[in-house]
């Protein structure tokens, strides 16, 4: 029988530890698997073995999601707006909520389609390891177009205005349209009618219908 020397073959171990990540995006967790091997070589042998495998459960943050909304609730998503109505936005990041024992801030840019304009607020983390930002109190709007980097949106009926937000290497991004406004006209010679009024009726029962704001609680006028 031949024998390695022992100091050989201690020179010629090596230790491999294999990791795999196998993620579950519908639950939002990720199983990681871990497994050591051992191997000896030499001129006269060759010897290797592995362990047993070790999975661990781990949780994977679910994307960023940024949302407009109707006030200052957030509990109402909003898709439309006017000129002159503040914004009330908000973003789902769990993958920036870096430490858990502080609350964090979260760039938020909104820029206009019509004009241009851009601007860009810190969203206040509404608590430790929430991973929930809010722009406080809102962002205001204005048909003026102003300067950059006043914290003022320029916007213009029939406008889109969008969120984005980065956060975890992805880009989270929303829309909300600019009511278009309107005027009334003649439908055989397209001629504008001043001092029009417009009234929206109930189909069921015929009478006038029961209308609300932006925010979808605030009563508003059937007849404008």
């Amino acid at each position: 029988m031949h024998l390695l020397p022992l100091r050989k073959l201690q020179s010629a171990a090596r230790l491999t530890i294999a990791t795999a990540l196998f993620a579950f995006s519908a639950a939002n967790a990720a199983e990681v698997v871990n497994t050591a091997t051992v191997s000896f070589s030499g001129s006269a042998i060759g010897l290797t073995r592995s362990s047993n495998s070790v999975r661990t459960i781990t949780s994977v943050p679910a994307p960023a999601v940024v949302s407009f909304y109707s006030d200052g609730n957030f509990t109402t998503p909003a898709s439309a707006t006017a000129v002159g109505q503040p914004l009330f936005v908000a973003a789902s990041a769990a993958g920036c909520n870096l430490d858990p024992a502080a609350i964090e801030t979260l760039r938020i840019t909104i820029t206009s389609k019509l004009t241009g304009d851009s601007e860009s607020f810190n969203a206040v983390e509404t608590g430790p390891a929430t991973g929930i930002f809010r722009i406080l109190p809102n962002v205001p709007t204005s048909a003026t177009t102003g300067r950059a980097g006043d914290g003022i949106i320029a916007t213009a009926p029939n406008d889109t205005l969008t969120a984005s937000t980065d956060c975890d290497g992805s880009t989270a991004t929303t829309s909300i349209l600019i009511d278009p406004g309107g005027v009334v006209f003649d439908s055989k010679t397209n001629q504008l009618l001043a001092g029009a009024r417009v009234t929206l009726v109930d189909a069921a029962s015929g009478a006038p219908a029961s209308v609300f704001g932006y925010d979808g609680t605030t009563p508003a006028p059937s007849t404008i």
